[in-house]
């Protein structure tokens, strides 16, 4: 069974910049509402107490990683020959953390990753890809 390629095209015009505002605005009011929540004063009282060389170099690890890693499950698929591009691997492994990082079981998103990136090779190949990347 051959599931159709999403193929997501750039809004345009007004569409655009509510599509933009809309991936700017949400966020923020995510992250105002869990200072709300947890209250302001601990929250800003935790931060001037944090040493921001260490913020620093937190952010810059989890950056490199979430950099690196849709390398190397590129290098996985491509050794069990699954073509992916450095593109669509960066796009699909961000995605994918998002969402194992928000729906309960932590797999939803390699999953769809997986299936996502099934490509000439196949489901089976995709899914050893996303597997062996996970096991690495």
């Amino acid at each position: 069974m051959r599931f159709p390629s999403i193929k997501r095209q750039s809004p345009r015009g007004v569409k655009a910049f509510a599509y933009r505002a809309f991936h700017v605005v949400v966020p923020v009011v995510v992250i105002g509402f869990v200072i709300w929540a947890v209250g302001a004063g601990d929250v800003l009282s935790r931060l001037m107490a944090a040493d921001p060389v260490w913020i620093c170099a937190a952010v810059l690890a989890c950056s490199a990683q979430m950099f690196l890693c849709p390398f190397r499950w590129r290098l996985t698929a491509d050794r069990l020959g699954t073509r992916i591009s450095a593109g669509s691997a960066v796009s699909e492994y961000y995605l994918s953390s998002v969402i194992n990082s928000t729906v309960p079981g932590g797999v939803v998103g390699d999953a769809l990753r997986a299936v996502r990136t099934r490509g000439s090779a196949g489901l089976e190949l995709a899914a050893h890809s996303v597997v062996l990347e996970r096991l690495a």
